[in-house]
């Protein structure tokens, strides 16, 4: 009887870019430092509201306010033509967005400018269209889908200017900070690979208002003590500045 053989499978487009970050991101030197923040004053206040902004809003937006005053967080490192850091005007906040495209799941980066210069509401709108409008309608993603269309080479440069050569373009394209949730998926990343300088990931807050966020950044730009008071100043401003936020927007 003939044992079954093995099928060669081309590479789709979602792998293709996949593979390209993880390409450029061998060389990065990724550290990641874990907390956990007691959210619980931002807990109670979402509780008795019928529409609460979402975490993903939440983080991000509190997170450009920590990036807006600490000027480190929106470095990034350059290797040509000489090793450097570039500091970017403004936050931009890279959401991490699993879709289906083309039958397959993919995982895009949508963009938004400015995150801290967004009320809750209009950037709980922006998110929202990021996971459910459809592909096509998004800028980042038809750039993503267009770029992995050329052959290799073609391609591999383009990513190489992008993260090597032009800070503007690698904010304005990777962002300043990624944003990724792991909630609905009950795991724990515990290796990261990342090209840009800095990435949140954050699950749940428990019962008691404990919410668990990890933070992988590029040590080149910054160290341990910066993320720390990175992490740190999160947490104030989520229960703080957040809070305050969203109570005005349930009294209007």
């Amino acid at each position: 009887m003939k044992k079954p053989s093995g099928h060669t499978i081309p590479l789709s487009l979602p792998r293709r870019w996949i593979g390209d970050l993880a390409a450029f991101s061998r060389n990065v030197p990724i550290v990641a430092v874990e907390k956990s923040l007691n959210v619980k004053a931002l807990v109670d206040a979402r509780r008795p509201m019928t529409e609460a902004p979402g975490w993903c809003a939440l983080i991000t937006r509190a997170f450009g306010l920590v990036s807006a005053r600490q000027p480190e967080l929106r470095r990034t490192y350059l290797t040509f033509p000489s090793p450097r850091l570039y500091e970017h005007p403004q936050s931009v906040a890279a959401i991490v967005v699993g879709r289906d495209f083309s039958g397959e799941a993919a995982v895009f980066l949508g963009l938004i400018q400015g995150p801290e210069n967004i009320p809750l509401p209009g950037l709980q709108a922006r998110v929202r269209q990021l996971r459910d409008a459809p592909v096509t309608e998004i800028g980042s993603y038809r750039r993503l889908i267009r770029t992995t269309k050329f052959p290799r080479p073609m391609r591999r440069l383009l990513w190489w200017y992008g993260l090597c050569a032009s800070g503007k373009q690698k904010s304005n394209i990777f962002g300043t900070f990624s944003v990724n949730s792991v909630r609905t998926m009950g795991i724990r990343v515990i290796q990261f690979i990342s090209p840009g300088t800095t990435a949140i990931y954050y699950d749940s807050p428990d019962p008691s208002g404990a919410l668990n966020v990890q933070m992988a950044f590029d040590h080149r730009v910054f160290d341990g003590t910066t993320a720390g008071r990175a992490l740190a100043e999160l947490e104030n401003v989520l229960n703080g500045e957040m809070v305050r936020e969203i109570t005005r927007s349930s009294g209007d």
